[in-house]
């Protein structure tokens, strides 16, 4: 495979590129060795093969990879950024359009996507992950920062943020998920395992957990909240439009409000102020 190098002398004022190569469609690997700063195209960039840089990449159009995109510094384009294998990024990687990789996405800056953000491996970011469209993955999304969607927020491991989690529709993960912020949703919240928040927990639809519910702060919910076999926790007040159930006992640092019944098999702290208190009293209670 035919592999095109770029390098400073290809470049213009402002670091723009103006080889004699058209990149727009090129068969073959894309090489940018022009130092550590911005290499910008006035096109879309698309190699059938890899496209690897050793400072920062920019175009006005998509980034379309046939295998991996990997570079040292940022990743900027006002179009889609595709890759047929991994996006990997030293710096941000920021998108106009969607965000797409049959493999992982890893970025040590933000994510920030004007479309949607989907991963056919894992998604990592050492800061933020924000996106207009949905975020998607096979694999875990990981954030040292906040993780928020105009739409969906869907992982077939678990998502972990180290600030806020916020969905503009349904948040779903085939496992945990870990918040240090809030954990907000327009639509549903449903886990495989547990979900544990150090703020609060909100769903405008109903909350599920097939392990346990953790809230540092309220859990409000305009359906259901139901813990599959652990507990339900809040630091503060419990909120549902539709019942509360638990596997396990019940935590709640205020009032418990309810339209239906309240089951667990202890209620360990809080008041039922509205709905039905039902004790089980089987198995641990400790």
């Amino acid at each position: 495979m035919n592999t095109l190098k770029i390098t400073i002398e290809n470049l213009g004022a402002g670091r723009w590129y103006n080889g004699p190569v058209d990149v727009a469609n090129f068969d073959g690997n894309i090489r940018i060795d022009a130092g550590a700063g911005w290499c910008r195209f006035k096109t879309s960039v698309k190699a059938s093969g890899y496209i690897n840089s050793v400072g920062y990449v920019y175009a006005i159009g998509d980034i379309n990879s046939g295998r991996g995109i990997d570079s040292v510094g940022g990743i900027k384009s006002g179009g889609n950024i595709v890759s047929h294998d991994f996006i990997k990024s030293g710096g941000p990687i920021f998108s106009g359009g969607d965000i797409f990789s049959r493999g992982d996405i890893y970025s040590d800056g933000n994510i920030l996507s004007g479309g949607s953000v989907k991963s056919g491996g894992y998604i990592f970011s050492g800061g933020d992950i924000f996106s207009r469209g949905d975020i998607y993955s096979d694999g875990y999304i990981d954030s040292v920062g906040s993780v928020k969607s105009g739409g969906y927020i869907v992982s077939g491991e678990g998502i972990k943020s180290g600030g806020y989690i916020n969905s503009g529709y349904h948040l779903t993960s085939c496992e945990g998920i870990y918040s240090h912020g809030y954990i907000k949703s327009g639509g549903y919240i449903d886990s495989g395992g547990d979900i544990d928040s150090g703020g609060d927990i909100v769903s405008g639809r109903g909350i599920y957990s097939g392990g346990g519910i953790n809230s540092g702060g309220d859990i409000v919910s305009v359906g259901g909240i139901k813990s599959g076999v652990g507990y339900i926790v809040s630091g503060e007040g419990i909120e549902s439009g539709g019942d509360i159930k638990s596997c396990g006992y019940i935590d709640s640092g205020g009032d418990i409000n309810s339209v239906g019944l309240v089951t667990c098999k202890k209620l360990r702290s809080g008041k039922v102020a509205s709905g039905e208190l039902v004790e089980t009293g089987a198995g641990n209670t400790k």
